[in-house]
């Protein structure tokens, strides 16, 4: 039988914060992602008038990281002005807007050369179609998603009204 000095720091300290950990694990991985979406809805329909389109959102209250896949805000006759990813890039830093016009990653310079070679010169690409053509190159999802990320910000692409272009560089 327990003494019952240790039975009331169960009941008194242990219990409860088991129950704290099991209420911010709930909330965080649960109510958060959910408060994160309607939030973002609800904010672009009433300042911008447009419904947005989101993946997945995700959070984990330990690392108080969220992601948040395909978000999408489209212009009024339902293209899309921008598009992008928040995910954690697996094995390629996305550059500043300032890069230097060498590619440094290896499924950079792939996906550049699959789309030279899908590219009729005026073919204008959203960053959506960027990361299926660096699937159908072979890479997994989120190099393709990370190469496209950062050769949009490369001068190899020339930002158009609707995506991207390839530059001439």
């Amino acid at each position: 039988m327990m003494p019952v000095r240790i039975r009331r720091l169960l009941v008194w300290v242990a219990l409860p914060a088991l129950i704290l950990v099991l209420l911010y694990t709930v909330l965080g991985f649960y109510l958060v992602p959910r408060l994160v979406r309607s939030s973002l809805h609800d904010f672009v329909a009433k300042n911008y008038h447009r419904e947005i389109a989101l993946g997945d959102v995700r959070f984990n209250p330990y690392t108080l990281r969220l992601d948040v896949s395909d978000f999408t805000l489209p212009d009024s006759d339902g293209q899309p002005i921008s598009s992008l990813a928040l995910e954690a890039s697996d094995d390629i830093p996305i550059p500043s807007p300032t890069v230097q016009a060498t590619l440094k990653g290896k499924a950079q310079r792939q996906l550049l050369a699959a789309l030279r070679a899908q590219s009729n010169g005026e073919t204008i690409w959203t960053l959506p179609d960027i990361r299926e053509v660096g699937r159908k190159a072979g890479m997994p999802k989120n190099t393709a998603r990370s190469a496209a990320e950062a050769l949009t910000t490369s001068p190899f692409m020339t930002p158009m009204m609707g995506g991207w272009r390839l530059s001439h560089v």
